[in-house]
């Protein structure tokens, strides 16, 4: 996990210092977006808060989120007060779980980014 945050995402390595084992990573991102990282087992969940400062700006861009969610069958969605949380939680392989992981959390970017614009 570690060597996907670091090489595949840029997450600067002493960002994760805390890391210890398999247990879950919290990393704060810059507009006050968390990222939650847990291994259980043969699976692992992957969560994204994106505060919000108008909600309604998810009435304008629910188009676009829809066909974020549509890419991967395995994002779900709840949408609080204040926040925007986004969800994953999939069986990975071993021999893929760096590209598997890369590429959720590069969606989870892509939504966090369109959701800011």
């Amino acid at each position: 996990m570690f060597r996907t945050l670091v090489n595949e995402l840029g997450i600067s390595a002493n960002m994760l210092s805390r890391i210890e084992g398999n247990k879950p990573i919290e990393i704060e991102l810059k507009n006050n977006e968390k990222i939650f990282i847990s291994l259980e087992g043969d699976s692992i969940q992957t969560i994204i808060d994106i505060p919000l400062d108008n909600p309604h700006v998810l009435t304008h861009k629910s188009k676009k989120l829809i066909e974020f969610l549509m890419i991967d069958e395995d994002i779900i969605m709840n949408i609080k007060k204040d926040k925007l949380i986004i969800g994953s939680e999939w069986y990975f392989d071993y021999i893929n779980i760096e590209k598997q992981l890369a590429d959720k959390l590069k969606l989870f970017n892509k939504i966090g980014n369109y959701i800011r614009l």
